[in-house]
């Protein structure tokens, strides 16, 4: 996450509030769907082989995730400038 964003952050220095923004939706995304495996997964493979799908989160949201974010943004913003 944090290497991430930080290029985000550089690449979009001017749009990093947009940045943050879209990393919130994403994170958002992520926690409603951490019961529920999307469509696609039958279209691109399955992350958890070998673990009981039904019990076991299919992803991760987590707001530690967007704090990380937004420092890696800050960051690259830095460095931008």
């Amino acid at each position: 996450h944090f290497i991430f964003y930080m290029i985000l952050g550089y690449m979009y220095s001017d749009n990093y509030i947009t940045v943050f923004i879209m990393g919130v939706i994403w994170e958002l995304y992520e926690m409603f769907l951490q019961s529920e495996q999307p469509w696609y997964v039958d279209l691109i493979g399955n992350c958890n082989v070998g673990t009981d799908q039904k019990t076991t989160p299919w992803w991760y949201g987590q707001y530690e995730d967007i704090i990380v974010n937004g420092i890696g943004i800050m960051i690259g913003v830095y460095l931008a400038s």
